[in-house]
């Protein structure tokens, strides 16, 4: 595991940016997985067919950088969360919710305040 992290070291920085500036940007990390099962997961593997070690072993190395970018995207996503005193959500409608739920509408983003205990 080591030599991958080695190997990634150039990638990290890429991995926790997010296209929109957003606090979350699952889209493209979708799209990521969706390719990569494409092109490799469900590569030469067809329908009733035992798949065996051989099988397993050549994908084990996405599977590890798949999981590492999961953990790195994770961290990322966390630190903007609590970087800020204010979660920020996309939302359609502009209107007041009431302050008994302690959210804000405001030119179509909901403001929800966050407490850390």
């Amino acid at each position: 595991m080591a030599d991958d992290l080695d190997s990634w070291s150039d990638d990290l920085a890429a991995w926790e940016v997010c296209s929109s500036n957003s606090t979350v940007c699952p889209d493209p990390y979708a799209s990521e997985s969706i390719s990569l099962a494409c092109s490799y997961a469900y590569k030469n593997a067809t329908p009733g067919c035992t798949l065996g070690d051989e099988y397993f072993l050549s994908r084990l190395p996405i599977v590890k950088q798949r999981l590492a970018q999961g953990g790195i995207r994770l961290a990322t996503t966390l630190n903007r969360i609590f970087a800020s005193p204010r979660l920020i959500l996309p939302h359609e409608d502009t209107q007041d919710c009431g302050s008994e739920f302690g959210i804000t509408i405001h030119s179509n983003i909901i403001i929800q305040p966050i407490s850390c205990l």
